[in-house]
């Protein structure tokens, strides 16, 4: 049950905020950012992604030579659609547009295109002993985001996709993919072991029970430990 205060909190600061209640639908298509009243901010998201895509080596441009190539020999060149979304605040204010090239992982063929999708993640039962571990042994809590998680872990199948419209340079830019986009089947899978190889390497060792839960125990100070979930 939600305590009555909070709502009536919640709806006057909503209501007094004119942003808040003049915030459009979020764009399904390129089209459609394009014709709506915000559109120079929909540019600005879509070049933003590609600096990001950029900075994390996500691809390489093929030539039209190799385009050609890759047609004629009937070579999948799967595709990509741009998700916007508008961001908002905790109080329903928009602060950013963001636009993310999200991979059509449906077109993939198992065992051609992807293999292992399987990714575990902690259950909130989990998440609610590892809280009261800490609470009980004095440890500090920190809650980490790695923003474009997926876009670190490394691609092991070959896959080409056309430029998502927004994100192109040209018209017809084909991308050889270095890395997972989101969206991709087996993208959550390779994030997870690329991020269990990290613990690892820092000599963290997964529990019995959820090998979500990593620990790492101090040899100089006993008692102490770092917790990862």
């Amino acid at each position: 049950m939600v305590d009555n205060s909070y709502i009536l909190y919640c709806s006057h600061a909503t209501a007094g905020d004119k942003n808040a209640n003049d915030i459009l639908p979020d764009p399904r298509t390129w089209e459609e950012a394009m014709s709506a009243t915000d559109w120079r901010e929909w540019i600005e998201a879509a070049k933003a992604e590609r600096q990001n895509l950029k900075k994390h080596k996500t691809f390489e441009i093929l030539s039209k030579s190799e385009v050609r190539d890759l047609i004629r020999c009937r070579v999948c060149i799967h595709t990509c659609r741009n998700v916007m979304k508008k961001k908002l605040d905790e109080l329903g204010r928009q602060y950013r547009h963001k636009c993310r090239a999200s991979f059509r992982g449906f077109t993939q063929i198992e065992r051609y295109d992807f293999h292992e999708t399987f990714a575990a993640v902690a259950s909130s039962a989990v998440v609610r002993l590892v809280i009261a571990l800490a609470i009980g042994m004095g440890l500090k809590l920190h809650q980490l985001d790695v923003v474009g998680a997926y876009l670190y872990a490394p691609l092991a199948e070959e896959l080409f996709m056309w430029a998502p419209e927004g994100i192109h340079k040209f018209k017809g830019e084909c991308w050889r993919l270095l890395s997972h986009l989101y969206g991709g089947r087996a993208a959550g899978a390779a994030w997870k072991a690329l991020f269990r190889e990290l613990l690892v390497k820092f000599r963290m060792k997964a529990i019995n029970l959820d090998e979500t839960v990593f620990v790492l125990q101090s040899e100089k100070k006993p008692g102490k430990m770092l917790i990862v979930c």
